[in-house]
């Protein structure tokens, strides 16, 4: 694994403040979680308990999320699994 990239330690704090932001509006939609909701946290959250499922993942939200053509969506979706050798999707 690389190292993490140095940062700016003047903004360094920032990040923090994003994650408690994050949280405290993840904490506030609870209530309002319908049961579908729960289960696509779910699977969303299993997505990135696999390491080489993020990937795949961030190449599925980046590009393949992004196209019309369902066509187009299954070359890329092809091409990013060769990339990152994720057997899982054969």
């Amino acid at each position: 694994m690389t190292s993490p990239i140095p940062t700016d330690p003047g903004i360094d704090n920032l990040a923090q403040v994003a994650v408690d932001g994050a949280r405290a509006l993840l904490n506030e939609s609870k209530p309002n979680l319908k049961r579908y909701d729960r289960a696509s946290r779910k699977r969303f959250t299993r997505l990135f308990k696999d390491a080489n499922a993020i990937p795949v993942t961030v190449s599925l939200t980046d590009e393949v999320m992004r196209i019309s053509s369902p066509k187009d969506a299954v070359r890329i979706l092809r091409k990013h699994q060769k990339m990152h050798q994720w057997q899982a999707l054969e």
